[in-house]
């Protein structure tokens, strides 16, 4: 896309930020689907990680301190957020 990483990080983390704080809380009256938003930004962050970290491994062969460092903060970002994500799954698309 001929845009530098630190600017397309920036973006989805920025992102991340508004979609982290919409809506509240859980107790505040926060909607599942707030957290169905964030979980899927967040999975997809770590998915591209991985394919960039794949790709830089295996076909750039050179690899970059930052681009590690962002790898497993998106992955940890993934762990965290993954009880929260199938919560608000369960409450989404349970049977009434």
């Amino acid at each position: 896309m001929e845009t530098p990483d630190a600017a397309i990080s920036a973006w989805i983390y920025a992102t991340n930020i508004v979609l982290s704080t919409v809506g509240g809380t859980e107790n505040s009256g926060r909607k599942p689907i707030h957290d169905l938003l964030l979980g899927t930004t967040i999975a997809a962050n770590a998915a591209g990680a991985l394919y960039y970290w794949y790709n830089m491994t295996f076909y750039q062969k050179k690899i970059c301190p930052y681009c590690i460092a962002g790898t497993a903060i998106n992955l940890a970002s993934a762990v965290i957020m993954r009880p929260v994500l199938m919560k608000s799954l369960f409450k989404l698309f349970k049977k009434r």
